[in-house]
């Protein structure tokens, strides 16, 4: 199933040119992006309201009844549907709410927030009052269920699984500690530390619940921001230029192989920054200016939500006019990859996918000529050519070999006199 989505979502290949940078609105803070990246979500500051953005503007959502502000925290796959917080006119306190095609659902918990929905928009996950305790909640519909604790007395989740079946987050423990916590099946587990004792939590699940991300202190009590999978909490590490700072990781992409946060440094100055399997962290701002789009002037002070692609990237910060407010970039390729078919053109296929060592790159030319086969990381680079040379027509078969390459996504990428072609596959170790 990964594959089958990854397949269409990177059809259209990948080139070095961002698709785009756009604002989304003064004072529209960008709280997350939906998984196929056509949609961001959030709340505007004034007037105080949640709101839904796509490539065709601005929705205000207003608020629920009974409600003077709201903010909208998770989307569906598609971005249909919605979950997030409202603050009620008559107690002050919040209502986690669904917000389906214009209308409002109050889920209707004392001091609700659902900060996480499934891929169909049936599940959500978050926190509520039970027994008046704060704990992590899981809503299947309109039934609500308390997730329990580490120990302690409160816990709250800010992930889920697509199919709703993972959640994660922060729990006390008995000494009433935040701990990073995964819960499945109905059992929670502490995820550990990176060796130090202060606050740690869980903010993001890969869409199998393979992966966590999070941020956790290292036996320096520094905040970094971590990976965790198969029982292993993994230390992301610092990046270039940032060895000090406080390191957030807030979502992940699908697979797991690509990881957004944010890093504070002792200027007091947040940076979006960006992890991949194959690179480790670079700053936002650098993956924009690499792929030729022009940042003059933006500040990008944090990311807040990823496309299960990982190329697509909302956030907040501000613009070239200095106004803070939200923002939406891809690394998506503004063109399709593959030529009309007003003549004949190469056909290319990649396999098996996933694969674990080897594959076989099968590849169909129209006509002699030069051909390129490359592969390709999700950031545009190049980590391996498979072919640079003259073919002649017709069907071609190339031995594919992945040792010295991480596990993650990758793209094929041929150019030939027929045009170009890209095909995603995943290496699965």
């Amino acid at each position: 199933m990964l594959c089958r989505l990854l397949a269409l979502s990177l059809l259209t290949g990948l080139t070095v040119q961002a698709q785009s940078l756009e604002w989304v609105g003064d004072g529209a803070l960008v709280e997350a992006v939906s998984a196929d990246g056509s949609v961001a979500m959030g709340r505007l500051t004034s007037p105080a309201q949640a709101f839904r953005w796509t490539a065709a503007g601005l929705e205000l959502l207003g608020n629920p009844p009974g409600a003077f502000t709201s903010r909208a925290l998770d989307a569906s796959a598609d971005g249909s549907v919605l979950v997030g917080a409202a603050q009620l006119t008559a107690t002050g306190g919040s209502d986690a709410f669904r917000w389906t095609e214009g209308d409002y659902q109050l889920l209707g918990l004392p001091n609700g927030t659902a900060s996480s929905i499934s891929a169909d928009g049936t599940v959500a996950a978050g926190q509520a009052l039970f027994d008046g305790r704060g704990r992590a909640t899981r809503w299947v519909g309109e039934t609500a269920a308390s997730l329990g604790t580490l120990g302690g007395d409160f816990s709250s989740a800010t992930g889920l699984s697509a199919d709703g079946s993972v959640v994660v987050g922060g729990a006390f423990d008995i000494t009433g500690t935040l701990r990073p916590f995964r819960w499945e099946n109905g059992t929670m587990i502490d995820l550990g530390t990176l060796g130090g004792t202060g606050l740690a939590r869980a903010y993001a699940v890969s869409s199998d619940g393979r992966v966590v991300v999070g941020s956790a202190p290292d036996a320096s009590e520094r905040v970094r921001a971590f990976r965790w999978e198969a029982g292993s909490m993994v230390d992301l590490g610092p990046a270039p230029g940032y060895p000090d700072g406080e390191y957030l990781a807030v979502d992940v992409s699908a697979d797991g192989s690509v990881v957004a946060g944010s890093y504070g440094g002792a200027d007091g100055v947040e940076r979006a920054i960006v992890w991949q399997q194959s690179v480790g962290w670079r700053p936002l701002r650098d993956l924009l200016t690499d792929a030729g789009l022009d940042v003059s002037g933006w500040t990008f002070a944090g990311i807040t939500g990823i496309s299960d692609d990982g190329l697509v990237f909302g956030g907040q910060g501000r613009n070239p006019s200095g106004v803070f407010g939200g923002w939406v970039a891809s690394l998506r390729p503004s063109t399709p990859a593959e030529p009309a078919p007003a003549r004949a053109s190469p056909r290319l296929t990649v396999g098996p996918n996933p694969m674990t060592t080897a594959g076989t790159v099968r590849l169909t030319v129209p006509q002699a000529g030069p051909v390129q086969v490359r592969v390709v990381d999700l950031l545009g680079r190049t980590v391996s050519v498979v072919l640079d040379g003259a073919v002649a027509a017709g069907d071609h078969a190339l031995s594919l070999h992945t040792s010295g390459l991480a596990q993650g996504v990758y793209l094929i990428r041929v150019e030939s006199p027929g045009g170009v072609l890209v095909r995603p596959f995943v290496l699965a170790r």
